[in-house]
């Protein structure tokens, strides 16, 4: 029996915690956003963004080009009525300097550049809800480990008055007061909680690889002691006054305003296809001619410029610039009712976790009541089984009380830091806190 009792005792007092380095809710949201690739990948969506921000995209300056020809040819000639016959060779070649401008495309530049700016914007929002959605994840897979961590407290404290009660009845056989009966009893309750805590240390395990995995760790092995445990702390969060906030600063309503904007700006610019359009035409060529004719040869030069302008506007296409506005305008329409059903979505969202976080505070405040009496009664219920006054199974009953309700409270503060994380996410408030 005593080497079973240092057997276990062994076990767990090794326990992957020991050596842990620590690990606090700030490094973790700091680690997970450092690794995570999809915010790279929205950063580099924004480089991209920001560089096509300019006028020149925007198509404001004009194009210039330089164009190179050269002729060369072979001509053989026998013909009576002409001057010339033989064999006559050329080399020429034809440079040329062309710009293209367009001076006025029915303000289509200015729309350009605000669709430009709003892309711009628009990326930059992407990559903040990414943000937003990492921190949360990393936070409730945090905590989902704090909690994990500290169950194994419960556990470790159980095990103990097990081990005391199975060694209590250990000395009791011993000087002939006790009954084989009653320590196969307890130490089949001492078994029952040692697997309990080397379940739950595998539940912590598992709870730290999916942090890591969060956070973007390569090594899911990697083991820590999570130092920011959860504590209660109840808010009084109005939902009217958060209700403003989300409206204001909820990210996913933001992104559907800028696109609401690019479809206003899509609307603009079909509407800018009615206008005429007014385009400059300049450059200048040169051309040299190099011709052989036996032992004759003769050289020509050429010098052209040229300065035109073009006014092109359209009087019928069957109707297709009109359908294009109309699509254009529908789907900003689309674009509003996206918006007013995402507020209503929000608000409902909002509403439901407020609610919600009420009643899990108070449920919350009621385990701890019931924590606080089960503690209170294994105290008692140790000093009346010693004493003889309860029987080994009332013991154990009030044991398992106590472990009920003591997990009960820890997951109720996790799904109440869970409520009070979906508010703070969507309020805009998640980065900040």
């Amino acid at each position: 029996m005593k080497k079973l009792i240092i057997y276990i005792i062994l076990i767990f007092s090794f326990s992957p915690i020991f050596g842990q380095t620590s690990l606090s809710l700030s490094d973790a949201i700091k680690t997970g956003l450092e690794n995570n690739f999809q915010i790279q990948i929205a950063e580099q969506q924004m480089a991209i963004a920001k560089n096509n921000n300019n006028l020149a995209q925007a198509g404001k300056y004009p194009n210039i080009n330089l164009n190179v020809n050269s002729g060369n040819g072979i001509q053989n000639i026998d013909n009576p009525a002409s001057f010339l016959n033989g064999t006559i060779t050329s080399f020429g070649v034809t440079p040329n300097v062309d710009l293209q401008w367009v001076l006025f495309d029915g303000y289509k530049v200015n729309i350009n550049k605000q669709r430009l700016e709003q892309l711009e914007m628009q990326s930059a929002g992407n990559k903040t809800l990414i943000v937003e959605n990492t921190i949360q994840a990393i936070i409730l897979a945090y905590y989902r480990g704090a909690i994990e961590q500290e169950k194994i407290s419960v556990f470790q404290e159980v095990l103990k008055l097990s081990r005391d009660r199975y060694e209590y009845e250990i000395v009791k056989r011993d000087i002939g007061t006790g009954s084989k009966f009653n320590i196969l009893q307890t130490k089949d309750a001492y078994l029952s909680d040692s697997l309990n805590l080397k379940m739950q240390l595998t539940a912590l395990d598992n709870a730290i690889q999916n942090l890591n995995l969060t956070m973007g760790v390569e090594d899911l092995t990697t083991t820590y002691i999570l130092t920011d445990l959860l504590e209660y702390n109840r808010n009084d969060y109005d939902a009217n006054a958060l209700q403003e906030k989300l409206f204001a600063n909820n990210q996913n309503l933001k992104n559907q305003f800028l696109n609401l904007q690019l479809l206003k700006t899509e609307t603009e610019f079909q509407q800018s296809n009615e206008s005429f359009r007014v385009s400059m035409n300049s450059g200048v060529s040169y051309s040299l001619a190099q011709n052989y004719l036996g032992d004759m040869s003769a050289t020509g030069k050429t010098f052209n410029y040229y300065l035109n302008f073009s006014l092109t506007y359209n009087l019928y296409d069957a109707g297709r610039t009109k359908r294009a506005i109309q699509n254009a305008m529908i789907n900003e329409k689309i674009g509003q009712l996206n918006i007013e059903d995402q507020k209503r979505t929000l608000r409902g969202q909002l509403r439901l976790n407020v609610a919600n976080y009420n009643h899990q505070a108070d449920i919350i405040e009621l385990n701890e009541a019931r924590v606080s009496n089960a503690k209170e009664n294994l105290e008692v219920a140790e000093t009346r089984f010693k004493s003889g006054v309860i029987t080994s199974f009332d013991y154990r009953n009030v044991q398992l009380s106590y472990i009920r309700a003591a997990l009960t409270k820890l997951e109720a503060v996790y799904n109440l830091k869970t409520t009070e994380t979906d508010i703070l996410r969507l309020s805009g408030r998640i980065i900040n806190e």
